[in-house]
């Protein structure tokens, strides 16, 4: 997929379009485990973003960087990148970037902040019609909630997410090591499947 997106890249004429092809080689090393490549990809589609104002590739990108920091374990660096983000942008790119922030603040224990802010992301699926983005935003839900001791909350959330994934043959939405488990327990280390 990696591949796929820089030839695109490398074909498209316009910088927007250029930044999702980008974004699109960031999460797609992301999710090989390629996690120092895909930050800098990242890390360069958000600049390219911000260079051009562009509000809601900005809010794209800094979802997928945010969640690549998560899987490197550096919590407070993808908090902060968070806060320094516009507050306008569509529904689907705000919903990944409020469930990549709430992970991360369950991570580092802000339970009610990580509670409140995966809420906040549910509150956007009304407007939001790709199953990556509710999966997302219910994983977040339901790690929130485990942190939050709430592992009945947190087992509807999570069989949502399953249920969904499973419904729209999301291969890369799945439970990893890391992820929360219905009886109230984490894993092991986070590490991106």
């Amino acid at each position: 997929a990696g591949e796929r997106f820089e030839t695109a890249r490398a074909l498209v004429e316009d910088a927007p379009h250029a930044i999702l092809c980008s974004i699109g080689a960031g999460v797609a090393l992301t999710d090989a485990n390629r996690l120092l490549e895909a930050e800098a990809v990242l890390r360069g589609a958000l600049a390219s973003a911000e260079t051009l104002q562009d509000a809601d590739r900005q809010i794209s990108a800094a979802a997928a960087l945010v969640r690549c920091l998560y899987w490197q374990d550096r919590p407070h660096e993808a908090i902060a990148l968070v806060s320094l983000q516009p507050g306008a942008a569509v529904p689907g790119p705000r919903a990944r970037l409020t469930a990549a922030s709430a992970r991360c603040l369950a991570r580092i224990g802000r339970t009610a902040d990580a509670v409140r802010t995966a809420r906040e992301g549910h509150g956007l699926l009304a407007t939001v019609n790709e199953p990556g983005v509710v999966a997302s935003v219910q994983l977040a839900l339901a790690e929130a909630l485990i942190a939050a001791g709430d592992a009945d909350g947190a087992r509807v959330a999570l069989a949502a997410a399953i249920r969904l994934a499973r419904d729209a043959h999301l291969p890369l939405v799945r439970v990893r090591p890391g992820d929360p488990v219905p009886h109230g327990r984490q894993r092991g280390p986070a590490a991106p499947a």
